[in-house]
C-alpha cells in the first residue's frame, strides 16, 4: 500500500512538471505553414448570397419612436389610427407599446396594434393584429367631467415591412354622450433592408 501511495505521488508530481513546462514554453503554430508570411484570403460569393461586411446584430441601431392621439366620437364604436409608416428602405422593429385610454364611466376600452408584413410564401402584405391588455387605473376628474382611465404597457416584438403602416385600432364597449380618447406610444429601432 505504501508503494502505491509513492507511485501515485510520483505520477502526480511528474504530471504537474509536464503541465508547467507546457504552459511556460511558447510554441509557434503551424496553421499558415510554419515560418511563412500570412496568406491572403479572398472571399468570393455570388450576388444571391453576399458576404456580410458589417455587424448585422449590432445593438446600436437607429432608434424609432412615435406617439399618436386617437379619439372616438360619441356616435362611433371603433376607430383605426395610423401611428407611423415604415420608411421605404427600412424595416421597423417595435419593442414597446404604451396606451392610455380616457373613457366615460362604465365604458370599457379595447385596443390592438396592427402591423403589416409581407407574407413569405405569397409575397402579399398581411396585417397581424396584436390585442393589448388594458388595465383600469381608476376614475379621475378631467376638467369637471369624471373619466375612467385605463393603461397598457407591454414589451413586444413586431416587424413592420418597408412602406407599410403600423396602426392602433381602438373600440369602446357602448355608445356614450362624450368622445373617448386614446394615446399610444411605440418605440423600437430601424433595420436596413438588403
Amino acid at each position: 500500500m505504501f508503494n502505491f501511495k509513492q507511485t501515485l505521488a510520483a505520477c502526480a508530481g511528474l504530471a504537474l512538471v509536464i503541465a508547467l513546462l507546457a504552459l511556460a514554453t511558447p510554441i509557434r503554430t503551424q496553421g499558415q505553414g510554419g515560418n511563412q508570411q500570412p496568406l491572403k484570403v479572398d472571399v468570393i460569393n455570388p450576388a444571391a448570397s453576399p458576404a456580410l461586411v458589417r455587424d448585422v446584430d449590432n445593438q446600436a441601431r437607429p432608434r424609432f419612436s412615435a406617439t399618436k392621439f386617437c379619439d372616438i366620437s360619441h356616435l362611433e364604436l371603433t376607430q383605426v389610427c395610423t401611428i407611423a409608416t415604415a420608411p421605404p428602405d427600412k424595416q421597423v422593429v417595435i419593442e414597446y407599446v404604451s396606451v392610455r385610454a380616457r373613457m366615460e364611466p362604465g365604458v370599457l376600452p379595447f385596443a390592438q396594434i396592427n402591423a403589416t408584413q409581407t407574407h413569405a410564401p405569397s409575397g402579399m402584405p398581411l396585417t397581424w393584429r396584436f390585442p393589448l391588455i388594458m388595465t383600469p387605473q381608476g376614475t379621475f376628474d378631467n376638467n369637471g367631467s369624471p373619466k375612467d382611465f385605463y393603461v397598457s404597457s407591454q414589451l413586444v416584438r413586431f416587424y413592420v415591412d418597408p412602406g407599410q403602416p403600423v396602426e392602433l385600432e381602438v373600440e369602446r364597449s357602448i355608445h356614450g354622450t362624450l368622445a373617448v380618447s386614446f394615446t399610444v406610444t411605440i418605440s423600437g429601432y430601424f433595420v436596413d433592408v438588403p
